[in-house]
């Protein structure tokens, strides 16, 4: 019985001489700033010196789950271990059961791993200091969202703008921060309550903006609001360019003008009396045109419209262009390959009258207002006019067009007869030993008009053409009058003859 006592008591002995090993987590529970950096450390005590494997996992709830939390884990000695969790932050959210929590757990084991161990820190409670968000922003009894535009009447009537009471967990006292557009007043301010009044200036538009913030915290919850002001447009002059031939009246239209303002440029004048949207015009020479609105209500002008031209000169050569359906200035055409022209400036009232071509027996040539047709088929430089006048006087653009072949030469000659011709006309070639030499295509084109009057296939008459060597052409059936007898080949190689039709 004493030996069982002794052996009892040495075991009770050694059971009290080693304490069990347990965790503690320390860090900030109180009154912590949200979304601010926080450290939190396990500390182990008592650990066993044969534990093994040792493993800390951490759990928190209620923290902002964008940071990057870093895990750092440090040894002290050999009794005493120490983990730590760096960077976390703790959401703006209201304080209340459950809502931020942080709790550990480290696990081990011992006899070489064949056991395992789990000791448990008690999950604790973080206390933040929450400030709410804000909602609306209420201006003169309109709520906006945030980033929301509000266009502001123009004047200088004072406006309230308040917004909802900003709750906050554990309560406490909120600043507000305002800011104003330029030229309000007052400019910036700081209040304790979520209303303010503001003397908005004439016509400034801007950002109302308003941070609150606790007064023991640094968080801030922020809301503004676009304000824009109905500010006189940039008006448009209802004209063209003018050619002011007599003295006009101009019109210009904007939105938010109670006034207008009139500019002229050279010798020309714009009479408003009270400064209106119309302007009586007149002039002496050339120049320009524009005007801008003002809004009394704002004190505010817009940007000048547009200059309008106003001429009161001749047509300027310089200004006027003659080009080719195609577009550019044409210089050069293959030989019988015609060309349409077409007269333009950008000056105003301009009119088109004759235009002319210096060589008109050897082209054919026609014209209608601002178009021309003008087609060669003898190689040569031509100059082609064209008159553009206006009511103070005219003026004359000309151009140079050279026409030349663009491949070879038909190879064979030949004899047109007779000329004068009535009933027909016969057409005879030289030398012909190769029918490819030929024209296989022969047109008659009216001098007058420019236009085709008669089309041939003379390839169908070649059959018996070695024997003769002539084309007979019935003209019986054309109008009489002076004709071009146009012969060309499928290469494009092309000659005339002027024929004239009694």
């Amino acid at each position: 019985m004493k030996r069982l006592l002794l052996l009892l008591t040495c075991i009770s002995l050694w059971t009290n001489s080693f304490a069990a090993p347990n965790v503690l987590i320390t860090g900030n529970f109180s009154m912590v700033e949200p979304l601010t950096n926080q450290e939190y450390v396990l500390t182990e005590y008592d650990m066993p010196a044969n534990a093994t494997n040792l493993t800390v996992n951490w759990t928190f709830t209620g923290h902002n789950t964008s940071s990057t939390i870093v895990w750092e884990n440090r040894s002290t000695s050999p009794l005493m271990t120490r983990w730590k969790a760096k960077n976390v932050q703790w959401a703006n959210t209201p304080n209340g059961a459950n809502q931020h929590m942080v709790q550990a757990t480290l696990t081990y084991t011992i006899n070489n791993g064949s056991t395992v161990y789990t000791l448990t820190a008690p999950a604790l409670q973080v206390q933040v200091k929450h400030i709410g968000s804000i909602s609306t922003m209420n201006i003169a009894g309109t709520n906006y969202n945030n980033n929301n535009y509000r266009n502001h009447a123009c004047g200088t009537s004072p406006v309230t703008v308040s917004v909802p009471a900003v709750a906050t967990d554990p309560s406490q006292t909120v600043n507000y921060t305002w800011t104003f557009p330029s030229g309000w007043s007052p400019a910036s301010t700081t209040t304790t309550t979520p209303s303010v009044s503001v003397t908005p200036s004439a016509g400034g538009p801007g950002i109302i903006k308003v941070e609150a913030k606790r007064i023991d915290g640094t968080t801030k919850v922020a809301i503004q609001v676009n304000i824009t002001r109905p500010l006189p447009t940039q008006p448009t002059i209802n004209s063209a360019d003018i050619l002011l031939c007599n003295p006009v009246t101009i019109t210009a239209t904007a939105s938010s003008a109670t006034s207008y303002e009139w500019i002229t440029t050279g010798g020309i004048s714009a009479s408003s009396p009270g400064g209106t949207n119309s302007a009586y015009i007149t002039g002496t020479s050339d120049g320009t045109v524009k005007v801008r609105s003002y809004s009394s209500v704002c004190a505010a002008y817009s940007a000048y419209s547009f200059a309008l031209n106003v001429k009161r000169s001749a047509p300027i050569p310089a200004a006027i262009q003659v080009t080719t359906n195609g577009g550019g200035s044409p210089d050069f055409m293959c030989n019988g390959s015609g060309v349409d022209l077409n007269v333009w400036t950008g000056e105003p009232g301009s009119v088109w009258g004759a235009w002319a071509v210096s060589d008109p027996a050897n082209t054919y040539f026609n014209y209608s207002g601002p178009t021309a047709y003008f087609n060669s088929y003898v190689n040569n430089c031509y100059g082609i006019t064209v008159n553009v006048s206006n009511c103070f006087g005219s003026v004359q653009k000309g151009i140079t067009i050279c026409v030349d072949y663009c491949g070879a030469r038909i190879a064979t000659s030949h004899t047109v007869f007779p000329n004068p011709a009535r009933e027909v006309v016969n057409i005879e070639f030289d030398n012909v030993d190769d029918f490819s030499t030929l024209p296989s295509t022969i047109l008659l084109i009216s001098e007058k008009s420019g236009k085709q009057v008669k089309s041939v296939n003379a390839l169908k008459q070649y059959a018996n053409f070695k024997e003769n060597k002539k084309l007979e052409i019935d003209v019986s059936d054309v109008p009489r009058g002076t004709y071009y007898l146009h012969m060309g080949r499928p290469n494009g190689e092309t000659t005339k003859t002027r024929l004239i039709l009694n």
